[in-house]
């Protein structure tokens, strides 16, 4: 608890130096590193202990379970969305409801999902190859958060030395009739992307100004600040 009041003061004192003010700088840079050593103590520390020292007698559920939340948090990072329950007539833009699609548009084209739910051809990014999307939502990413299981033919496994042509490793696997998700190689994969997502954060150019718009957006709702459009802009619907 302790911990979570020192992240929010940090986080508190350092956006008042970010308004109307999106160029990289070390304000930006102290702001990302309260970010990464959230996910670092409370996700990839203790899966990375789940991993490394138990006996694989079941934690792939609990290890997936938070991948598939981070997976989601993740998408959103990028686009400063915020989700509500129920969106009401006159809401802004960036609120969203329907997890289904921010989830399956994510996994159809972050990079570290290249030839597990799209694939590269001519050019363009052709989704649900060959794994589709919305099955990872439905029977993984549903089953796990509302009825604690896979359903239908995806399985949790824990290892993988398989690697793609270009050398990204293998975390969804056919066996026969089952499909198998590779928990460990995804969590590295996870810890890759949120890797490419602050090297993005640090970018000089309009793309990195856009998503540290996002990002503060983001971290205001994370520490549960209240939207205030008039004094900090990125509550701004534009």
């Amino acid at each position: 608890m302790e911990i979570e009041i020192q992240e929010r003061d940090s986080w508190e004192k350092c956006r008042f130096k970010l308004i109307h003010n999106y160029q990289y700088n070390t304000d930006w840079e102290y702001a990302i590193d309260i970010l990464t050593k959230r996910f670092e103590r409370k996700y990839f520390l203790p899966m990375e202990h789940m991993i490394l020292n138990l006996k694989r007698k079941g934690e792939g559920f609990t290890i997936l379970t938070a991948q598939c939340a981070l997976i989601e948090t993740f998408a959103t990072l990028r686009t400063g969305q915020i989700f509500h329950h129920q969106k009401r007539a006159g809401a802004p833009s960036f609120h969203y409801q329907q997890s289904a699609k921010v989830f399956t548009n994510f996994l159809q084209s972050a990079e570290i999902f290249e030839n597990h739910f799209w694939t590269a051809k001519n050019g363009k990014k052709l989704p649900d190859l060959p794994f589709k999307a919305l099955d990872f939502y439905d029977k993984v990413r549903c089953g796990l958060l509302h009825e604690a299981r896979t359903k239908g033919e995806w399985y949790i496994n824990a290892t993988s030395k398989e690697l793609m042509p270009s050398g990204q490793q293998v975390f969804i696997t056919r066996s026969g009739n089952k499909i198998k998700v590779l928990r460990t190689a995804l969590h590295y994969l996870l810890k890759k992307h949120l890797n490419n997502y602050v090297a993005d954060l640090r970018k000089t150019d309009q793309d990195g100004e856009k998503l540290r718009r996002f990002f503060a957006r983001k971290m205001d709702h994370i520490h549960d600040i209240a939207p205030d459009p008039v004094k900090f802009d990125w509550w701004i619907d534009k």
